[in-house]
């Protein structure tokens, strides 16, 4: 968002211009209209589920426990974010857009991503935080999240993703099919990265890993000690985090593993279905779990 604030429009930016690109440099992208259309269909899809899935979850016996208000805020991003991902990338790929055809809205449309994308990683990073402690110290748990002191870490997990309206935004690329910081202006390819996604990706590897890794020991040292009904219980919720946090792992391991690997049209398609599962797939999980555990 600085490029609008610094220089008033895209246009008299040096870096996101499009002022002298000629049809002849255009960095043009064929039609996919059969991926377009199910990029398209998955979206619309995974938006019925997700509505599903925040019908069940929104109610006062959920949203009484922390870990639901994370997954509660998690599927509405979720939900904003498979527009972009989905649905309008479906379109883009089925015309076979570029940047320079659509600037203004790949523009903002990359900001948004990028917030609700970092968002989503902060809040998966704070929901295993929770499981950990409700795994380990539960009396610490209800310290730190109970009540509306959750919904407090949810806030900050928000402004984190917040931040990142100010570093370079991600766009449309017709050559890999999904989005990319180059907007592949001829003359200004070599000019565009993003340290801080790199790290929070690493970051977010890493954490992860750690956290989930402390919870599997301290999982099977203490439920040895507890109640089976408890038990089961905390497994679910257990199971449920973890589906809720694994695409999102994934999708960022990719990312964080492209600055060491050559990026490919194979990788960067990998990459961009598991950013859409990240967002999409989740629904369906967390809605068909619930709806298991109503019917019990």
């Amino acid at each position: 968002m600085q490029v609008y604030l610094e220089y008033g429009s895209l246009r008299r930016s040096p870096l996101y211009s499009c002022e002298n690109v000629t049809d002849l440099l255009a960095h043009k992208g064929e039609p996919a209209a059969l991926s377009g259309i199910f990029y398209i269909l998955y979206g619309i899809a995974a938006q019925i589920a997700y509505c599903l899935a925040l019908s069940v979850i929104k109610e006062k016996e959920f949203l009484s426990m922390s870990c639901y208000k994370f997954m509660f805020t998690l599927g509405i991003l979720d939900s904003l974010c498979i527009i972009i991902s989905c649905e309008l990338t479906g379109y883009f790929l089925a015309v076979g857009a570029w940047y320079c055809m659509f600037p203004n809205v790949m523009f903002l449309c990359g900001v948004a991503v990028d917030v609700i994308f970092n968002s989503c990683c902060a809040l998966c990073f704070l929901l295993v935080c929770n499981r950990f402690f409700d795994f380990w110290k539960p009396h610490i748990g209800e310290t730190i999240f109970g009540g509306n002191r959750c919904w407090f870490i949810v806030l900050l997990g928000l402004c984190y993703g917040f931040l990142y309206l100010w570093t370079p935004p991600v766009l449309f690329s017709p050559v890999f099919g999904t989005w990319i910081y180059n907007p592949l202006i001829p003359g200004n390819e070599n000019t565009f990265s993003s340290i801080y996604q790199t790290i929070n990706n690493m970051s977010l590897c890493i954490g992860i890993c750690v956290v989930y890794i402390l919870i599997y020991i301290i999982n099977s040292i203490k439920l040895k000690h507890v109640q089976t009904g408890k038990s089961k219980f905390q497994k679910q919720l257990f199971i449920q985090s973890s589906l809720v946090c694994l695409f999102t792992f994934t999708t960022a391991t990719i990312w964080a593993s492209l600055v060491i690997i050559p990026p490919t049209q194979f990788i960067m398609h990998i990459g961009h279905l598991s950013w859409q599962m990240m967002h999409g797939i989740k629904g369906l999980m967390i809605g068909s779990l619930q709806c298991r555990q109503k019917l019990q």
